[in-house]
């Protein structure tokens, strides 16, 4: 293990922690405006995983390239990130299926167990597949 992956993967962190506040905020928002909350989970992780793409290309892996850039980038980011993103949807719905409760609190503890679970997956894509050529090169 390089010297900068410890660092590289606490920053990975950070910006889940991020995406995980932007996951929740626009999950409650839209539920709260009507919509089912499964519809409403997926346009949160949609909004969560861009969130994670504007931090993890400039900060996380800002010294490393990655392998597409502007629309393109960001299309092959949602791509690799829906990997992760189905881990989590499944540990989300499998969250509010053992807790037989569909509420803010149930809601809450999903997508943190989700954004876990999504974790280890998507940090090993974009450490190992996206974000892989140094700048420059």
């Amino acid at each position: 293990m390089s010297a900068t992956q410890p660092r590289r993967f606490l920053l990975f962190c950070c910006s889940g922690a991020l995406a995980f506040c932007v996951d929740y905020a626009i999950l409650r928002g839209l539920v709260f405006l009507g919509m089912a909350h499964w519809v409403a989970r997926v346009v949160s992780f949609a909004a969560a995983a861009t969130t994670t793409w504007q931090f993890n290309s400039r900060v996380t892996f800002a010294r490393a390239q990655a392998r597409l850039s502007g629309l393109a980038g960001w299309l092959g980011y949602m791509s690799t990130a829906l990997a992760g993103g189905i881990v989590n949807y499944i540990a989300y719905l499998c969250v509010l299926h053992f807790l037989g409760a569909v509420d803010a609190a149930t809601m809450f503890f999903g997508v943190a167990c989700g954004s876990c679970a999504g974790l280890a997956v998507n940090y090993i894509l974009c450490s190992a597949w996206f974000f892989t050529r140094p700048h420059g090169k």
